[in-house]
Protein backbone atom coordinates (compact mmCIF):
# COMPACT_ATOMS: atom_id res chain seq x y z
CA UNK A 1 0.00 0.00 0.00
CA UNK A 2 3.13 2.46 0.46
CA UNK A 3 4.61 2.60 -2.89
CA UNK A 4 0.60 2.91 -4.19
CA UNK A 5 0.73 5.73 -2.46
CA UNK A 6 4.16 7.22 -2.90
CA UNK A 7 3.50 6.46 -6.71
CA UNK A 8 0.09 8.66 -6.51
CA UNK A 9 1.93 11.58 -4.50
CA UNK A 10 4.55 11.09 -7.03
CA UNK A 11 2.18 11.74 -9.83
CA UNK A 12 0.07 14.57 -8.35
CA UNK A 13 3.40 16.38 -7.97
CA UNK A 14 4.45 15.99 -11.15
CA UNK A 15 1.13 16.87 -12.78
CA UNK A 16 0.83 20.14 -10.99
CA UNK A 17 4.64 21.01 -11.89
CA UNK A 18 3.67 20.46 -15.42
CA UNK A 19 0.43 22.20 -15.62
CA UNK A 20 1.73 25.16 -13.40
CA UNK A 21 5.09 25.58 -15.14
CA UNK A 22 3.75 25.74 -18.79
CA UNK A 23 2.64 29.15 -19.30
CA UNK A 24 3.97 31.68 -22.27
CA UNK A 25 5.70 34.82 -21.46
CA UNK A 26 4.99 37.88 -23.52
CA UNK A 27 5.72 38.03 -26.93
CA UNK A 28 5.66 33.94 -26.97
CA UNK A 29 3.86 31.65 -29.35
CA UNK A 30 0.23 30.49 -27.64
CA UNK A 31 -3.03 28.61 -28.64
CA UNK A 32 -5.51 29.41 -26.19
CA UNK A 33 -5.49 32.53 -23.83
CA UNK A 34 -5.25 29.62 -20.79
CA UNK A 35 -1.10 29.03 -22.50
CA UNK A 36 -0.54 32.11 -21.74
CA UNK A 37 1.26 33.39 -18.12
CA UNK A 38 -1.51 35.44 -15.69
CA UNK A 39 -2.53 38.94 -17.42
CA UNK A 40 -1.65 37.99 -21.21
CA UNK A 41 -4.00 37.20 -23.67
CA UNK A 42 -3.56 35.21 -26.65
CA UNK A 43 -3.49 37.39 -30.00
CA UNK A 44 -4.26 35.48 -33.12
CA UNK A 45 -1.15 35.59 -35.76
CA UNK A 46 -4.11 34.05 -38.00
CA UNK A 47 -7.89 33.53 -38.93
CA UNK A 48 -7.62 30.37 -36.59
CA UNK A 49 -6.69 29.22 -33.04
CA UNK A 50 -4.97 26.20 -35.05
CA UNK A 51 -2.10 28.86 -36.92
CA UNK A 52 -1.93 29.42 -33.04
CA UNK A 53 -0.28 33.58 -32.20
CA UNK A 54 1.72 34.99 -29.25
CA UNK A 55 0.78 36.11 -25.78
CA UNK A 56 -0.08 39.79 -25.61
CA UNK A 57 -0.54 42.11 -22.45
CA UNK A 58 -3.77 44.08 -22.91
CA UNK A 59 -3.48 47.25 -24.01
CA UNK A 60 -0.19 46.96 -25.19
CA UNK A 61 2.10 46.65 -28.23
CA UNK A 62 3.96 44.01 -29.27
CA UNK A 63 6.00 43.95 -32.45
CA UNK A 64 5.67 40.76 -34.80
CA UNK A 65 8.00 40.21 -37.29
CA UNK A 66 6.84 39.43 -40.43
CA UNK A 67 8.80 36.27 -41.87
CA UNK A 68 7.50 36.26 -45.14
CA UNK A 69 9.39 38.49 -47.02
CA UNK A 70 13.39 37.54 -47.12
CA UNK A 71 15.86 40.14 -45.89
CA UNK A 72 17.96 41.00 -48.61
CA UNK A 73 21.17 40.07 -47.13
CA UNK A 74 23.71 40.23 -50.63
CA UNK A 75 24.80 43.79 -49.33
CA UNK A 76 26.84 44.13 -45.96
CA UNK A 77 26.15 46.70 -43.18
CA UNK A 78 27.64 49.76 -43.18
Amino acid sequence: MTKLRCCAALSALLFIAMTASCKQGEGERCQLDEDCSEGFYCELAGNTRAQGGFCKAPGGTTTVVDMSTAADLSKPDL
